[in-house]
């Protein structure tokens, strides 16, 4: 007896750690890995005080008793070992009630042949009471036991071979969460091989309590440290890997438990870095985006070192049953959306600005050269007035002619993709169009290039047509470059005119301002928005008009070849153009 009471000690031991472990698993939450934990400890606790009853009972009528309901968790144990390394795994079909019966079947029919062994002796075939050391059982195995005992080990082998499986074809962070329970799928296997021989004086159902109890205590050290019950169902990750989106899933904690690989790239992070740390610490902007998304606000993420746009939205992950037990975050890139909505955005507003502009300007254009026509068709106007009635019209002429250019521009704006010019050869295509009269033009540009929209040179275009028709006395132009101090590039254009009165510096750029209805200017200065750049004119009335463009350090560089067909060098030995772009000695 004193043997059996020293044998029983582990047993107790063994029954308070699975009350506990069981306890722990239905306080966590109820997911169904949980809820396997929780049935297994619970079993374990049941089987270990069976079999301290067993041990305890002095009759063989009282051992086989408790022997019958030990088997209850014998047959069932493997079933459940199974069932939670698929659940873990993700393999959700074991789930399905045409499975478990299956499974099932095996342990229903060997608990029948135990119950019922005095009747044919298939499970048993002697049975019989030793007291040496201790009263226990002496048995003789029949085909019934070697059946369960091999259907038993059967499925602790699949389920090694599954985590093996899914831990060779896993990242390194997964793998460290297979590993515990992988490990402890072989202590119970490695048990049965030792009480399956009856090489010592006790029941394999000893060695069968131990082996699983050992197991579960692994288990339960995992879950503390690699959170196996709250990872990312492994089956999954292949799916959410071919995904667009970014994907994070967190604990109820704000931990990251998993990051596809599509978003770790874009964050330049790797699994290790990003794994099981605070996603406040990971990305603060993020987790902001994240607690508005919550609200319900619809969120916009850009992440740094990425062009890309993402909508934030929050998943929570719920079971069952019980509180929410993580967070799914979708990162979808929608930057091509932001595109199209922008593009459709300006298309609108150049439709708008048309149609305001273009139709009252125009008919009042065709008005003019009807008006003159008529009089001129009369016959009666005198010579001197029918000279002014032609300038007129011609006058009217040029001023449609400027407006149907300036929507064919305008509709063309933002289209192409931006593209490196360089600023020179774009001054030199500008005046070579004449736009420029017989204004002395003087180039002063370092080899710089511009990531700018195709119609940049139409800005000096306008720029130059500009002097011309509002610059009254103008008689020269000079074009230079500075860089600013915080790495910005400026781009000068000076013209010797009357300038600009201070009060419509401010107006200058609107449409409908000034005698030409301002569309030039506002084209230029929308080019140059398209292209990230902005403009502003600061000279000095009655003295000059200057326009300064402002590069942004990320639109310019410098190119040490020059383009062909444009003058290269810089500094002040460049010489000035003429008329028509000719160098003028």
């Amino acid at each position: 007896m004193a043997d059996a009471l020293l044998l029983s000690a582990p047993l107790a031991a063994a029954i308070v750690i699975s009350l506990a472990l069981a306890g722990f698993a239905w306080w966590k939450s109820a997911r169904k890995v949980r809820k396997l934990f929780f049935t297994m400890n619970l079993s374990l606790a049941f089987l270990s005080a069976c079999y301290w009853m067993e041990l305890a009972s002095p009759t063989l009528e009282g051992k086989l008793f408790w022997n019958g309901l030990e088997y209850v968790v014998n047959v069932t144990m493997p079933v459940l070992f199974l069932l939670y390394t698929y659940t873990f795994l993700g393999k959700s079909i074991v789930w399905r009630w045409k499975v478990i019966p299956f499974l099932l079947m095996v342990p229903v029919i060997t608990l029948g042949l135990l119950w019922t062994n005095d009747v044919h002796h298939l499970f048993y075939r002697q049975v019989g009471l030793s007291g040496e050391p201790f009263t226990s059982f002496t048995l003789t195995y029949g085909i019934g036991f070697v059946i369960h005992s091999a259907y038993s080990l059967g499925l602790l082998f699949i389920s090694v071979f599954s985590l093996a499986s899914a831990y060779l074809r896993s990242s390194r962070m997964h793998r460290r969460q297979i590993m515990p329970v992988l490990a402890a799928s072989l202590i119970p296997i490695v048990a049965l091989a030792i009480g399956l021989p009856r090489a010592f004086p006790l029941s394999l159902t000893y060695f069968f309590v131990i082996g699983f109890t050992a197991a579960a205590v692994l288990l339960f050290i995992g879950s503390f440290k690699y959170e196996l019950f709250d990872v990312v169902p492994l089956a999954l990750e292949g799916i959410v890997e071919a995904v667009d989106d970014g994907i994070i899933v967190t604990d109820t904690k704000g931990r990251l438990l998993f990051v596809n690989d599509l978003l770790l790239r874009r964050m330049g992070m790797s699994r290790e870095e990003a794994y099981a740390k605070p996603l406040s610490t990971i990305s603060p902007q993020l987790t902001e985006c994240v607690e508005k998304a919550r609200d319900g606000e619809t969120v916009t993420l850009a992440l740094p070192g990425d062009d890309a746009i993402y909508m934030v939205k929050v998943t929570h992950i719920l079971d069952s049953e019980g509180p929410p037990t993580s967070e799914l975050l979708t990162l979808r890139d929608i930057t091509e959306e932001k595109r199209n909505s922008e593009r459709l955005r300006m298309a609108n507003l150049k439709l708008s600005l048309l149609a305001s502009v273009t139709r009252h300007d125009i008919l009042n254009q065709l008005t003019i050269i009807r008006g003159y026509g008529e009089l001129m068709a009369r016959g009666k106007a005198e010579a001197a007035s029918c000279e002014r009635y032609g300038g007129e019209i011609a006058s009217a002429g040029a001023s449609i002619e400027r407006q149907l250019r300036f929507i064919a521009d305008y509709q063309s704006l933002g289209e192409a993709s931006p593209r490196w010019q360089s600023a020179e050869k774009v001054v030199h295509r500008a005046r070579e169009l004449g736009l420029g009269g017989d204004l002395k033009v003087t180039i002063d540009l370092d080899a710089i290039e511009l990531l700018a929209d195709p119609l940049l040179e139409s800005v000096f275009s306008i720029l130059l047509d500009n002097t011309v028709r509002h610059g009254v006395r103008a008689t020269e132009v000079m074009i230079w470059n500075e860089e600013g101090e915080g790495g910005e590039m400026v781009i000068v254009y000076q013209d010797n005119g009357v300038g600009v009165a201070w009060e419509d510096k401010e107006h200058i750029f609107e449409v409908g301002h000034g005698k030409g209805g301002g569309l030039g200017l506002h084209l230029a200065r929308e080019i140059l928005e398209v292209s990230g750049m902005h403009m502003h004119e600061n000279g000095e009335p009655g003295k000059c008009a200057r326009f300064k463009m402002i590069v942004p350090p990320d639109r310019w560089r410098r190119s040490g070849i020059s383009d062909q067909g444009a003058p290269s060098g810089t500094g002040p030995g460049r010489l000035p153009l003429g008329p028509r772009g000719e160098n003028r000695a």
